[in-house]
């Protein structure tokens, strides 16, 4: 908790090169996961959002330092924790376009578009749909269903 902590308080600044996949990976660890009194599902939830926090700003700070494997597994860590939350696909598509990759960043997209739509009749946020559409107008067409 205090190495989340730690990143979050300096974001913007540059990744140390210490920084390891091992703080990535635990990060990505459940609290007392077979737990379920109240006061342990309540500190699970502040964790978890601590580290999904700080996962994204990882993956943005490892991406401006061009350390983009890491960084792919930083946002990667988020989506495995929350695969709803958009604002952690959206990192690891903006990895995948800074390494000039328009496929993986539309497969991310349409990897995270199934899912609010099968799961609640829900689209990713115009903006998102606007980032990937603009950037794939000239190499195809992204999805935008309202199905």
């Amino acid at each position: 908790m205090t190495w989340s902590r730690t990143v979050l308080a300096n974001v913007g600044e540059p990744m140390p090169a210490t920084w390891t996949l091992h703080e990535i990976n635990g990060l990505t660890r459940e609290v007392l996961p077979d737990w379920y009194d109240d006061w342990v599902q309540l500190a699970q939830e502040g964790f978890r959002q601590l580290r999904l926090h700080a996962l994204e700003a990882m993956c943005v700070q490892l991406a401006q330092g061009g350390r983009y494997c890491e960084a792919l597994l930083a946002g990667l860590g988020a989506v495995a924790i929350e695969p709803l939350r958009e604002s952690a696909h959206r990192r690891v598509i903006d990895v995948h376009l800074a390494e000039h990759n328009l496929v993986e960043a539309l497969r991310q997209y349409r990897s995270y578009e199934s899912l609010p739509r099968n799961q609640l009749s829900l689209r990713p946020s115009a903006e998102l749909r606007q980032l990937v559409g603009s950037v794939m107008a000239g190499a195809g067409e992204v999805s935008t269903r309202t199905s």
